[in-house]
């Protein structure tokens, strides 16, 4: 059995722009259609062992409307369930070591700050 992680969307280029992979990921992943997407970085996540960079950004999306399924591609065999917190319950889910994914973390004290 293997930990399970808790992480903000997230994906590979695949070719595309990281605009145009943000939308696809929230999409593919979340089911859900995003708003203005608002850079927050442009960094390396881990410089001295990964040499890609990544773009991260923030954006509006409505819990309300209709989505679609989520959950990833059955053909990459993702396996993701979608979970909603309120920025109160995510950060304490980082204070707790529950949130440990540097991405997941950069992006929620970026929400912090812009709130």
């Amino acid at each position: 059995m293997h930990e399970l992680l808790i992480k903000a969307l997230a994906g590979k280029l695949d070719g595309d722009t990281p605009e145009v992979c943000a939308r696809r990921e929230a999409m593919e992943e979340a089911g859900v259609t995003l708003g203005a997407l608002n850079v927050v970085s442009h960094c390396f996540p881990s410089p001295s062992a990964v040499k890609e960079r990544m773009t991260v950004y923030l954006a509006d999306y409505d819990s309300t409307a209709p989505r679609a399924k989520g959950g990833g591609i059955d053909a990459e065999a993702e396996d993701i369930e979608v979970l909603e917190l309120s920025r109160d319950d995510a950060y304490t889910k980082i204070a707790s070591g529950e949130i440990a994914d540097a991405n997941t973390i950069i992006l929620l004290q970026a929400a912090k700050l812009a709130a």
